[in-house]
């Protein structure tokens, strides 16, 4: 069982969201499952430093870090990470 995932997205240094959700899903032994959670964001606090980001024209890293609170005897803890990069051009229009 996950009981409870846990997580934070920066792009660069600028932490967009940082959150948890309890979620209590099943996933077999050796299976893999996919669930959506909401991750919501105030990005008029991070306007200016995401538009000086953006204007830069430089690739932008991002990352997501988790942790999924796993178990319902035994409690185990399983971290989570992805990271990678954006180019601004390829999501502005013309």
């Amino acid at each position: 069982f996950i009981r409870n995932v846990s997580y934070a997205i920066r792009l660069n240094d600028l932490l967009l969201v940082q959150d948890e959700a309890s979620i209590w899903r099943s996933v077999g032994g050796h299976a893999g499952r996919t669930f959506k959670i909401t991750a919501r964001t105030n990005l008029w606090q991070h306007l200016k430093p995401l538009a000086k980001l953006l204007r830069s024209k430089q690739p932008l890293h991002y990352t997501l870090q988790g942790e999924l609170a796993t178990g319902l005897l035994i409690h185990q803890d399983l971290h989570i990470s992805r990271s990678g990069e954006i180019i601004p051009g390829d999501h502005i229009p013309e």
